[in-house]
């Protein structure tokens, strides 16, 4: 009996030790990326390890490299014209690298890899193009893409530059100076183009509202005996004519240039400046501005009263026999606006306009926010011709 019992014991521990040694011998499995293919997706490529090696095979990770870098210096280019750049991508690891594009500023192209994948030392081209639409010394737009590396998820490619003046304007800004409102005035400047294909196709007054007073027109001329713009492929002349009647005032405007090449890119800008006068002047207080003919009287209760005065002075031959008269287009049941006695001095004549809201006024809103929201008054005056003087009454009258 007990010989049996040692030889049970004896095999058990042989079976014990054997199978440890199995263990031992047998190697460890490594993780592995299948790439389907045909028309099996990876989750059959993979439920078919053990009885059918797929195509192709690969462990580890991708990994992205870049041969020439993320950014791109252009230096300078010309207003309105496109450029592009290839940026070379590397995939150095040892499984596929996908990239797939997130957003952008910019087009960017990303060639088409077979199954959307880059293999193991592979490289590729992302070609990113832009175009100068406004002219700037600091332009930069950048793409970013999303990739299944663990070390680098997502980057970013990006280019920088200067966009400079596919056009130069000369002066690059106008002052018509002071004329008087019944005479009108003109000026001009010069447009250079110095970008191929691009061109002036129209010019326009940027405000509506004196567009009527300002007649625009441009004539192509040869540039090769302008100074300092022999080399500018084509240039325009463009006369300003101020025609008689523009409101009494500073004049400040735009003259726009509109190109060939549409919305794509900006309009460009010249900026117009100048005053136009009258015989007849108006001065106030601390609460006119009469570079903008804006009497402020504010935010009043209706328990509240004020008066004020501004003073027409008529200048000129003839200023004694002048005819005054106003015209009140709004807040009349609240603002009460006559015209004083005149006094006559050597060289002028000096009338007095009062304002006054009364206490217990009705409630008015003209808040003086925009055009619309103004009380407006009219002087007229009139000796040989007719002369109008626009007030803006800024008020509001709340309980």
């Amino acid at each position: 009996m007990a010989r049996i019992v040692l030889i049970l014991l004896l095999a058990s521990t042989l079976g014990f030790i054997l199978g440890n040694a199995q263990s031992a011998w047998k190697p460890a499995l490594q993780e592995r990326f299948y790439l389907a293919t045909g028309n099996d997706s990876a989750d059959s490529a993979s439920s078919k390890i053990e009885s059918e090696k797929p195509a192709t095979e690969f462990s580890g990770q991708p990994a992205i490299e870049f041969p020439e870098g993320t950014m791109f210096k252009f230096e300078t280019m010309k207003h309105g014209t496109s450029m592009s750049h290839d940026f070379p991508v590397k995939n150095t690891g040892t499984a596929p690298l996908k990239i797939e594009k997130a957003g952008s500023t910019c087009k960017c192209t990303v060639p088409k890899l077979e199954e959307g994948l880059l293999m193991p030392g592979e490289t590729t081209l992302i070609t990113l193009e832009w175009r100068g639409v406004a002219v700037s010394s600091n332009f930069g737009q950048t793409a970013t893409f999303k990739t299944n590396s663990a070390e680098k998820p997502e980057f970013n490619l990006q280019i920088q530059g200067a966009v400079i003046d596919s056009f130069v304007l000369d002066p690059d800004q106008v002052n018509l100076g002071t004329f008087a409102t019944d005479a009108g005035t003109s000026r001009e400047f010069s447009v250079f183009c110095y970008a191929e294909g691009v061109d002036v196709s129209s010019v326009e007054w940027s405000n509506p509202e004196t567009s009527k007073f300002f007649k625009l027109s441009k004539s192509e001329f040869s540039p090769e005996n302008s100074e300092g713009h022999t080399k500018a492929l084509k240039a325009h002349k463009v006369l300003i004519e101020v025609l008689p009647g523009l409101p009494v005032g500073v004049t400040s405007g735009k003259v726009l240039l509109v190109t060939n090449q549409g919305e794509s890119v900006d309009k460009i800008e010249l900026k117009v400046t100048g005053t136009s006068v009258s015989e007849i002047t108006l001065i106030g207080g601390s609460a006119f501005k009469p570079e903008s003919n804006v009497l402020n009287i504010g935010n009043l209760t209706t328990k509240d009263e004020f008066s004020t005065t501004l003073w027409l002075v008529v200048r000129g031959q003839g200023h004694e026999s002048m005819e005054v008269a106003f015209e009140q287009k709004d807040a009349k049941e609240s603002l009460k606006v006559n015209l004083g006695e005149r006094k006559i001095e050597t060289n002028r004549t000096v009338i007095p306009i009062n304002f006054e809201v009364p206490k217990g006024a009705k409630e008015v809103y003209y808040p003086g926010i925009g055009k619309g929201t103004y009380a407006e008054v009219i002087i007229r005056a009139t000796s040989s011709k007719t002369v109008e003087l626009p007030i803006y009454v800024k008020l509001t009258i709340a309980k």
